[in-house]
């Protein structure tokens, strides 16, 4: 693990270890700080990818120095480099041996044996998406969904810390025999350059390395021509079970991973497809950014990183409003610096209810924005079979507590809306109540107890309030970064600026969004923007009709 070693100033002799892209500056605002004045505030980048370390000077008023020479451009970092900022002198060094690549030797015996329609069942990759549909008729097991939550916890934790292709595919592997209990053996294979053949890139049985797999070229073919994921279950001793699943980011397939039961006594279910398909979602995202972080490394660093990043980032946001009778929805996402901690959600949770929420991760940047897509992947997850925000908000509580970042925390306000009835239930996580724009221009707080963010305690308990939207109302959800944005002279935008700003609105979504941003961009003038903002509306126009049900029983406690 490299580490910096501070040699002069006030912080001398103290030395940071770092595994991942590090700001180092003057104050506690910095990853790495300095806290000395010729030191900006925001002075170098350290980028550490596959086991080299990259230095850039953000502009800094006094220059970085490598070995007594000025840098304009990334500088790449060798163990025992001296490194000046400002006037501080900081010793570069890493207690990292070189590792040779591992490779993987295994040889593929190819042949062309089709698949029947007798003995396969098709199911269709979702790309990114970690919530691919599990097919109907196999309902997962308590255990099997404890094994999906497992493995999305440990490739979240490892792929937000490393970006490294062979420890993601030997994670990957280890992960599917946890994941899979049937399978006797797990292969990777990853498209070429030019995406005209599938190379064997990690190969392992339960026993160890494989040396040689043998492969119906049709079935890769079909799983990478078509994006569906298959599960073949024949008696041919060829194929006796085995799941095939595309590894699938934006329009193209990477790769895909094949499990095969190894023996007659051991068979695939349909349980099984549906989640290594949830699984190759995530790695597709992982993968992606893995390749383009190594290629852009070496280039203009900041700026083609926050490109990538930002990219990454849509990926795990809604990608368009939903279309819902009665109601209207816009949304507002400005990242601070092109990817941030800010995210938000729409999603249905059943025919009649919907969730949707912001919330906001501590930190900013490239980190941040990562663990906001764990945080934001967590309750897609987490909100199965829950129609109730407290709820969907304590299991996302006790996975995030689970996962040991004890650095990291989130707010978070979420709502359920019952469509038919106009009902939020709303529950806040350390995070501003949504405020109300009613039809006659007056605004008002949806005001509650607001609980412990995510992340503190896994004993919190969260509590919610109902609001019944009136025809012509607005909820506006918000993170703080509209709140505290500062002016020039460092007075806050405040929320009763942002009232004033939705009440002045012509009552639709799209206009408060315009609004709001017209009269921050007026108040803070100059000034930089040192937070993500986030404003997501919902508009209830009235007039969408109850469906026929009959006659309904007691209704529940509410809670």
């Amino acid at each position: 693990m490299p580490i910096l070693k501070v040699e002069s100033g006030p912080f001398s002799g103290r030395a940071y270890e770092f595994d991942r892209t590090v700001v180092v500056g003057r104050d506690d605002q910095a990853d790495l700080p300095l806290g000395h004045q010729t030191v900006s505030r925001q002075h170098a980048m350290l980028r550490w990818a596959s086991r080299q370390c990259y230095i850039v000077d953000l502009d800094s008023a006094n220059g970085t120095f490598v070995n007594g020479r000025r840098i304009a451009k990334p500088t790449a970092l060798a163990d025992g480099d001296l490194v000046v900022l400002g006037t501080i002198r900081v010793r570069f060094g890493t207690g990292e041996a070189p590792r040779e690549p591992s490779g993987d030797r295994t040889t593929i015996a190819w042949t062309d044996r089709g698949v029947s329609a007798a003995e396969t069942r098709a199911f269709p990759a979702y790309g990114s998406s970690i919530l691919a549909p599990a097919p109907p008729s196999e309902p997962a097991s308590v255990e099997a969904l404890a094994r999906q939550l497992s493995f999305q916890e440990e490739f979240a934790r490892m792929s937000c810390r490393r970006f490294d292709e062979p420890a993601l595919l030997e994670f990957l592997v280890k992960g599917c025999f946890a994941l899979l209990p049937a399978a006797r053996r797990v292969s990777i294979l990853l498209a070429n350059d030019d995406a005209t053949r599938m190379l064997p890139a990690a190969t392992r049985s339960r026993e160890g390395p494989v040396p040689e797999i043998r492969l119906s070229r049709t079935l890769i073919q079909h799983v990478v021509d078509q994006r569906e994921a298959m599960l073949v279950d024949s008696e041919d001793s060829d194929a006796q079970s085995i799941l095939c699943v595309p590894i699938v980011f934006d329009d193209r397939t990477l790769g895909v991973i094949h499990a095969d039961a190894g023996s007659t006594a051991e068979r695939f279910c349909e349980t099984d497809l549906a989640m290594l398909v949830r699984a190759a979602g995530p790695v597709g995202l992982a993968l992606a950014y893995t390749r383009l972080h190594a290629q852009e490394v070496e280039q203009e660093v900041l700026a083609h990183d926050m490109a990538i990043a930002t990219k990454v980032q849509q990926q795990f946001l809604p990608q368009r409003m939903p279309s819902l009778d009665g109601y209207t929805f816009d949304v507002d996402f400005d990242p601070a610096a092109g990817v941030g901690g800010d995210f938000y959600d729409v999603l249905q949770l059943a025919p009649d209810v919907w969730c949707l929420g912001v919330g906001d991760v501590c930190g900013k940047g490239v980190s941040a924005a990562l663990f906001a897509a764990k945080v934001g992947s967590d309750l897609r997850y987490q909100a199965i079979g829950e129609t109730e925000p407290a709820a969907i908000l304590q299991r996302v509580n006790r996975v995030i507590c689970a996962g040991g970042q004890e650095d990291m925390f989130v707010t978070a306000v979420l709502a359920t809306l019952h469509v038919s009835e106009g009902r939020l239930l709303v529950s806040s996580a350390g995070h501003p109540w949504p405020i109300v724009r009613r039809a006659t221009g007056q605004t008002a707080g949806i005001a509650g107890t607001s609980d412990a963010p995510l992340g503190v305690s896994p004993d919190t308990v969260f509590h919610q309030r109902e609001y019944v939207l009136s025809p012509g109302e607005i909820a506006v959800f918000f993170t703080d970064g509209l709140t505290e944005a500062l002016d020039a002279s460092g007075e806050l935008f405040g929320e009763e600026r942002l009232e004033n700003a939705i009440s002045a609105s012509d009552g639709t979504p799209r206009h408060v969004v315009e609004v709001v941003r017209s009269c921050l961009d007026g108040f803070v003038g100059q000034a930089p923007q040192s937070d993500d903002r986030t404003l997501l509306c919902l508009r209830y126009d009235g007039g969408r009709k109850k469906p026929a049900t009959p006659p309904a029983p007691a209704e529940p406690d509410s809670r």
